[in-house]
């Protein structure tokens, strides 16, 4: 019953008939029938579409009385968008601020983009030096949250409404500028924006590194308080040796592994070597993130079609694993193959390979140097490689070309985890032939700049010439230009507080 009277609802209130919707809500509570999410929000655009915008709002706000009913987008969208129509851009600005902290509902481009229009119409209209300060902080939030939650405006058209906007001749006009402009493709320098020869790398910010980092220490202490006690441990290990300025940490096993699913191939030192040197003839200092078990002369070959000795007589095993059959199996491959001492996990076959002497002399030769960081038995090592990109104000690059699909839901969302990859990981190939003669080394490094909102700050001595500068790009397709906001006299605490 309540769907057929909420599609009741929806065709009155596309009619703007508000009088029958309200017939409706009193016909449904008769009947017993409680509201749902598409009641409320039918009604409220319903109120909007007659021009009754108090009722609309008097609407929304009972949902915070309503049990067991979460709003949406369509729940307040009309609503604010109606009160940017009619130049009240505060109240809207209140309901957008409602809908993400206190429902989680995050606005569309398209919708920033009217907020942003009626702000600066506001800001040009207004006299009271009160109210401009006012307007002026919130035309800064809507464009910082415009920052955090989109990557652009897919609509060219709402590009072109906040800039004639902002140019629209009124008492903003000193400090609230806009440009289309066209960046350098390789630096991402503004001609616009002198003092701006690249725009801010896509990397999080320190809020987002550091919600990254406390999130990536409780799924660790929640996997054991041992793997916790040991990822703090390196932690602090990399802070202490700070003053090696690490540029880039290595996934070790990922490129001694990469390109050895053939007959014979596993775990590749000699790609390390040459990934190392590149990397090192390049300016960078790298750190070699290596697991335990492969700095030791036995060590497991995970590469698919490996022919090395697979000791599936101990593995393959029809009964549990208990302490007999524990027994029966040489230490060293007790030791590859359950490293935690988990009985209830049965073994599986693993492959062996020996690390030839001077293999063995590289490893050691690397740790003597403290370039590369062994992580104990039974600890993810992948922890270890992603903790550094958030540690430090200035944090290193992370070489792999893992997907890490199988952590990143546990850490941050979607939207932060590609900017993470994009301004954190370098992607590699190695074309290197069998003997191991040859080989062509390309990396994929971050670029300047990538096609999302960026925002710099212009920290200049006369502190009325400081300003905030947000580029917006034109998603739209083939587009190449992008809005430059210019927000002059900002000192922009929040910009500098972030990047701490």
């Amino acid at each position: 019953p309540s769907q057929c009277y909420d599609g009741l609802l929806t065709g009155l209130a596309r009619r703007g008939d508000a009088r029958g919707c309200e017939s409706i809500i009193r016909d449904m509570e008769r009947a017993g029938i409680e509201r749902s999410e598409a009641s409320y929000s039918a009604l409220v655009q319903a109120h909007v579409e007659n021009n009754e915008l108090e009722k609309a709002k008097r609407v929304v706000e009972s949902l915070r009385l309503a049990e067991n009913i979460e709003p949406r987008l369509r729940t307040f969208a009309p609503l604010v968008r109606a009160f940017c129509i009619k130049n009240r851009p505060l109240e809207a600005r209140s309901f957008v601020r409602s809908m993400v902290l206190e429902h989680g509902i995050i606005p569309t481009g398209d919708l920033f983009a009217q907020l942003l229009v009626a702000l600066a119409h506001a800001m040009h209209q207004h006299a009271s030096k009160q109210i401009d300060s006012l307007l002026f902080d919130e035309f800064r939030s809507t464009l910082r949250e415009l920052e955090l939650y989109t990557d652009g405006l897919e609509c060219s058209d709402d590009l072109d409404a906040i800039y004639h906007a902002i140019q629209f001749k009124g008492k903003s006009q000193r400090y609230l500028q806009a440009r289309f402009v066209q960046l350098d493709q390789t630096t991402g320098a503004c001609p616009w924006n002198v003092e701006i020869q690249k725009l801010q790398p896509p990397r999080l910010d320190a809020h987002d590194r550091r919600v990254f980092r406390d999130r990536l220490m409780d799924v660790t202490a929640a996997a054991s308080a041992r793997q916790f006690d040991q990822l703090a441990k390196f932690d602090f290990w990399l802070r202490e040796n700070k003053h090696k300025n690490f540029s880039i940490i290595i996934d070790g096993p990922n490129v001694a592994y990469h390109n050895q699913n053939f007959q014979g191939g596993g775990f590749n030192i000699q790609q390390l070597v040459l990934v190392v040197h590149e990397l090192e003839r390049l300016g960078h200092r790298p750190l070699i993130i290596m697991p335990s078990k492969y700095c030791e002369p036995v060590i497991p070959n995970h590469a698919k079609q490996s022919n090395t000795t697979t000791h599936t007589e101990f593995l393959n095993k029809d009964d549990d694993d208990d302490e007999d059959s524990l027994a029966s199996i040489p230490t060293e491959y007790v030791s590859v193959m359950n490293p935690i001492g988990n009985k209830n996990k049965r073994f599986r076959p693993v492959a062996m390979q020996n690390l030839s002497l001077a293999e063995l002399n590289i490893l050691r030769e690397w740790s003597a140097n403290g370039i590369l960081y062994s992580v104990p038995r039974g600890c993810h090592d992948d922890s270890y490689w992603m903790l550094a990109t958030v540690t430090g104000s200035n944090p290193p690059l992370a070489l792999t070309n893992d997907k890490i699909r199988d952590h990143w839901h546990k850490l941050l969302g979607a939207r932060s985890k590609d900017r993470w990859s994009t301004a954190s990981v370098v992607h590699f190939e190695i074309d290197l032939d069998r003997d191991c003669n040859q080989s062509t080394i390309k990396f994929d490094f971050p670029p300047p700049y990538v096609r999302h909102v960026h925002r710099n700050f212009i920290d200049l001595r006369d502190i009325s010439s400081s300003a905030t500068v947000w580029h917006i790009p034109d998603m739209s397709p083939n587009a190449t230009r992008w809005l430059a906001i210019r927000l002059n006299g900002d000192t922009n605490s929040d910009f500098q507080n972030n990047e701490k």
